[in-house]
């Protein structure tokens, strides 16, 4: 499997995440090769993906929203029609990294690379 090709398996992933509904993201995650590859891939590399299949980014803002952890990574648009990618802290009940952007693509990009670092460093 290529890289092009891991890369737009992970910036599908919420989508394939709600369709399937009896899999971990982290079991997904593993599937579609990222684990061998994640050292290869960043944030410029899934943008490119990611500027291909533009309707992912509602499923990422979506999959944000809807995770179900006291902590972790979020990607929402804010009330100034912003994007903030940003890290909650839940030891310390405080936002940390805390990134405002106007491309979309950049914010959800940034996000995707940190919440599957998140995923992978759970093994």
């Amino acid at each position: 499997m290529s890289i092009k090709d891991t890369i737009k398996d992970v910036v599908l992933l919420p989508n394939l995440f709600n369709k399937l509904g009896n899999r971990s993201i982290y079991d997904l995650l593993k599937d579609t090769g990222y684990f061998n590859l994640f050292n290869q891939i960043n944030e410029g590399d899934i943008k490119k993906i990611l500027k291909k299949n533009t309707s992912c980014v509602n499923d990422w803002l979506l999959y944000s929203e809807n995770k179900r952890t006291d902590g972790g990574y979020f990607f929402q648009k804010d009330e100034n029609d912003k994007y903030v990618v940003s890290f909650f802290d839940s030891k310390k009940q405080k936002f940390e990294n805390r990134k405002i952007y106007t491309d979309k693509m950049q914010a959800c990009s940034l996000f995707i690379k940190m919440e599957i670092e998140e995923i992978r460093k759970i093994d």
